[in-house]
């Protein structure tokens, strides 16, 4: 019952990450309307209402999550005053009060019960690293498969997201990777402060780091797929400058080319020759 609840939380965490950034963004860029403003504010009351009866732990997922993105909105508005001083005071204070904010948690009555509760590690730190990298977290006994294609596209994708100035995401999925690190390869005080909210159960941040990876594959793939078409589209201007066409498939038994884009620029050079004549 338990990993349907977290299924169910996980699934709907997606959808309220975009929420709360096109809301902090239509807010920064002065772009929402009165409307779409409310609009924003009760989805947000009734998706965190949702998450937060479906799997409470979930709710931290999201605050660790998201936190980079409000950091780095933060300093971007601060910046945009020409205030170095003030993007800093700002950004030290979010720091400041989400650290006080979690110590609190920590420390509470109602949460001794579970950030108390034992999950012995079960690798070791070079162990955990390496799951991480391979996407193939919780392998036990040497067994690292992985997704490795997978894995590949995510590690693009985080030079991608950084190249294109979303170093936020990538903060995000190094905050959760973190998490499961600290859960499966670490005992101590610190792990329990970082991951009590989990139960330090590794699976759950494992869960989590598939959210952010989906996204950062698709970063890689969208570029991938956008330099196949770049370079196909090079190709195509090569094969037209030089009257000839590379796909095999577009030859008949005589050997012409029969692509309709090459036949019908043979055809305009044919009638541009016929009406120099």
């Amino acid at each position: 019952m338990s990993s349907i609840r977290i299924s169910f939380a996980y699934s709907l965490t997606p959808a309220y990450l975009a929420a709360i950034v096109l809301l902090v963004r239509g807010l920064r860029l002065k772009t929402l309307a009165p409307g779409e403003l409310i609009a924003y504010l009760l989805l947000l009351i009734g998706g965190f209402a949702a998450i937060a009866l479906a799997q409470p732990n979930s709710v931290f997922t999201i605050a660790v999550m998201i936190f980079p993105f409000l950091f780095f909105s933060a300093w971007k508005v601060c910046a945009k005053k020409r205030s170095v001083w003030l993007a800093l005071g700002v950004c030290i204070s979010l720091l400041a009060a989400a650290a006080g904010i979690w110590i609190a948690l920590y420390k509470a009555p109602f949460m001794r019960r579970t950030v108390t509760w034992v999950w012995n590690s079960f690798q070791t730190p070079a162990e955990s690293l390496r799951a991480v990298a391979t996407l193939s977290m919780n392998a036990t006994g040497g067994e690292y498969g992985g997704e490795i294609v997978l894995a590949v596209f995510v590690l693009l994708g985080l030079l991608v997201a950084l190249l294109r100035k979303k170093a936020w995401i990538v903060f995000s999925y190094l905050a959760v990777a973190s998490l499961y690190v600290l859960c499966a390869a670490f005992e101590g005080r610190f792990r329990n402060v970082a991951t009590g909210f989990w139960y330090h159960d590794s699976f759950r941040p494992a869960g989590a780091m598939c959210i952010l990876a989906v996204a950062l594959a698709a970063y890689a793939l969208i570029l991938h797929f956008r330099s196949v078409e770049t370079c196909r589209e090079h190709c195509f201007d090569i094969c037209k400058t030089r009257n000839r066409c590379w796909d095999i498939n577009c030859f008949d038994r005589s050997g012409s080319c029969t692509h309709p884009r090459i036949f019908e620029y043979r055809v305009s050079r044919k009638d541009a020759r016929t009406d120099e004549r």
